[in-house]
């Protein structure tokens, strides 16, 4: 009852959102950032309204709703407000160059049709279809760098691997047959092995700690079916098992949490290495040439803060500006940002990014 309560409201408070918010800027300003820990209030905090029934909303690394000051991803997609759903076609991008991070579509709050998930850098990470909300027929994954992982085949009650490929390109599954392996993360904290027949686990399959030399699970396969378990942990020692597995294919992407709709606080992540854009001699320097090119073209009648947001592109110029405020003085704002210096661009993990800024100038 009590979930059931907590999806209304969730609904009611969407609806509300929908036909009464304005629409407002997808990014956040990097400045607003005094509340970064705190955890959301409502649920206004990390969606915003795009359209009648299009909304945005903004994700951790994990697809969890937060403030979009520390978002990772951002999602552009419809919404079923009857049901509450996601429906038709949508895009999740990553939050600090736009890159697409996945792209897929729903219909009656089920995912259907081709699928596209992607790493930081652009490259394609998995793709395929996937009927009634479950992956169906063949899916093809990639490194990072680009080159191919493995072609799975999604049936209904099993997962067959048809080709495998090690990260230096040896191909160690042919034709269904041969040796297959899998890290849980991209820290590669948990390892699962295993022998590959004709498409089916079968032998031995192990889930490991590498770094600690720890064997955690020993399964036994015959052609797909598993024949018996074995698990062991300090707190319970062994225990057997043969209705569960562990040892195993697919652990379900990341993304699939958006459809839970779970918000959480902000917290600082080493996912990303990012490197703010930086001004020639610091934002003293910056704040000085301002200063100093700025003109008043009549008496001050009006004093305040004038408000600009800019975007500072991949080669460092300041592009996209928008007055925040109303003052009277903002373009002139404008057209003293135009002849500055160009800025040292923000990287993410090494690569330059666009980076939104606002500048507030105070008139005295």
């Amino acid at each position: 009852n009590l979930l059931k309560r907590k999806h209304h409201l969730m609904k009611r408070f969407l609806l509300f959102i929908l036909f009464v918010l304005p629409f407002v800027s997808l990014y956040a300003q990097a400045d607003n950032n005094s509340d970064f820990e705190e955890t959301p209030s409502s649920i206004t905090e990390v969606i915003q309204q795009l359209g009648l029934d299009t909304v945005v909303f903004y994700y951790d690394d994990k697809w969890n709703l937060v403030k979009p000051v520390c978002a990772i991803t951002f999602r552009i997609s419809r919404i079923d407000t009857i049901d509450f759903n996601f429906t038709g076609k949508f895009v999740d991008y990553y939050m600090y160059d736009s890159t697409v991070a996945v792209e897929g579509a729903y219909s009656g709050g089920k995912k259907e049709g081709q699928f596209n998930i992607y790493y930081s850098n652009g490259q394609i990470e998995q793709s395929g279809h996937y009927a009634n909300d479950k992956k169906t027929g063949i899916w093809e994954y990639y490194y990072e760098d680009g080159t191919k992982r493995q072609v799975l085949d999604f049936k209904e009650d099993e997962i067959l691997i048809l080709e495998f490929w090690n990260e230096k390109g040896k191909k160690l599954v042919d034709a269904g047959n041969g040796e297959w392996y899998d890290y849980d993360s991209p820290e590669k904290f948990r390892k699962t092995t295993g022998e590959v027949l004709n498409g089916h686990r079968n032998g031995t399959w192990k889930n490991t700690l590498p770094s600690r030399n720890i064997t955690i699970n020993v399964e036994k396969y015959k052609e797909g079916k598993l024949v018996s378990g074995k698990i062991s942990s300090a707190a319970f020692g062994t225990q057997n098992y043969k209705d569960t597995t562990y040892c195993t294919i697919e652990r379900p992407h990341d993304f699939l949490r958006a459809e839970q709709f779970q918000v959480s606080r902000c917290y600082k992540t080493e996912k990303f290495k990012q490197e703010p854009a930086m001004y020639p001699g610091g934002m003293d320097a910056f704040f000085k040439q301002v200063r100093e090119k700025f003109t008043y073209s009549a008496p001050i009648l009006k004093r305040g803060v004038i408000q600009v947001a800019f975007t500072i592109d991949a080669d460092g110029k300041m592009i996209n500006f928008r007055p925040k405020s109303a003052l009277g003085y903002e373009f002139e704002l404008i057209r003293v940002l135009q002849t500055m210096y160009h800025w040292t661009p923000a990287k993410v993990n090494g690569k330059p990014t666009t980076q939104p800024r606002m500048v507030s100038f105070e008139i005295r």
